[in-house]
């Protein structure tokens, strides 16, 4: 004999108070999202932590490396004394051989005089402008570029006083006797100088002097004037 209680159907598969399967699944989907989360969390803060160190690397090697361009920008740019002085003496060298030159080409009856003269004029004419150059780079008030000191002046004028051969033996003279205080500071400031543009000018100098020297030369013996 059956008794019902009005079930008919097949007995449960589960007992009574266990999790459906489908909530485990769940229940364990949302444990290993957190872990997940979790562990994303932990990477993300490590990863903060590196990029901070880096950004503070970075951000203090530019700002040291700004600081050593801007003193190594001021060291190769400011003049010293010495510097500006041989600027302003350089100048009113070429001041003097310039209007020296332009008195050759007006007294003297030579062509090879002539000749030497317009090559002085050409070569410190050029070196003018590489002295204004240097000058600005410095950052220093503008050295005088038309003026010649007391004793250049002298003898400016003395040969200004001359003409034809009695000028062709003065001008001559004084093209071998030189500038040798202008040499002496050509020397110093190729070596010592700290100023890039003012160490090529003195280099650029003296090598316009020694080819002058030699030209010098070879036009005293030609026209038979010794020192």
């Amino acid at each position: 004999m059956k008794f019902s209680l009005g079930y008919d159907g097949p007995a449960p598969s589960r007992v009574l108070g266990q999790p459906r399967p489908s909530c485990v699944r769940l229940m364990r989907g949302r444990r290993q999202a957190a872990r997940r989360g979790e562990m994303a969390n932990r990477w993300m803060s490590t990863l903060d932590v590196k990029a901070t160190a880096l950004l503070v690397a970075l951000t203090w090697g530019a700002a040291n490396g700004y600081a050593q361009s801007t003193t190594n920008s001021t060291q190769s740019t400011t003049a010293s004394s010495q510097d500006t002085q041989f600027l302003q003496d350089l100048a009113q060298d070429s001041n003097f051989e310039i209007g020296t030159s332009k008195l050759a080409l007006e007294k003297s009856q030579s062509a090879d005089v002539k000749q030497y003269a317009t090559m002085v004029i050409h070569d410190h004419k050029e070196l003018k402008r590489e002295i204004q150059s240097a000058d600005r780079a410095t950052h220093q008030a503008p050295v005088a570029l038309t003026s010649m000191t007391s004793d250049d002046q002298s003898v400016y004028d003395n040969l200004k006083g001359l003409s034809g051969t009695e000028f062709d033996q003065a001008y001559i003279k004084q093209l071998i006797k030189g500038n040798d205080s202008i040499q002496r500071e050509e020397k110093s400031e190729s070596t010592d100088s700290a100023v890039p543009t003012v160490k090529r000018l003195a280099t650029q100098s003296a090598a316009i002097d020694a080819k002058h020297a030699d030209k010098a030369k070879a036009l005293a013996q030609s026209h038979h004037v010794t020192q």
